[in-house]
């Protein structure tokens, strides 16, 4: 029996995580990747003794985010409402605001 918000085919609401993970997980990577440009520039003594601590921070934080990420993901997706999607997507739906400001501010100025 299919009931309005409690469907056995939640389509809609696993679109919307998945949606909102991503608006999430791009600006993450971009703030990654500038991480990884200006720790890049460590090299200009060509001594690479300080560079693997000033490289590591970016690297292991761009991981935790694609972790956290896929975990929201499978986590979220594997309910069977769509209430209960809804809920265990409340991470990513909060943040996805704050993902598109980001994204916006960093493609637009």
């Amino acid at each position: 029996m299919i009931s309005e918000g409690n469907t056995t085919a939640p389509i809609g609401a696993r679109v919307l995580v998945t949606l909102a993970t991503c608006a999430v997980l791009v600006p993450w990577s971009l703030f990654c990747a500038v991480l990884v440009g200006l720790s890049a520039m460590c090299t200009d003594d060509f001594d690479n003794s300080d560079c693997a601590e000033t490289m590591s921070l970016p690297i292991a934080l761009g991981l935790l985010g694609l972790v956290l990420a896929a975990v929201q993901l499978v986590v979220a997706l594997r309910g069977r409402t769509t209430k209960s999607v809804l809920l265990r997507g409340i991470p990513a739906l909060a943040l996805a605001p704050a993902g598109l400001f980001a994204l916006y501010v960093t493609f637009v100025q």
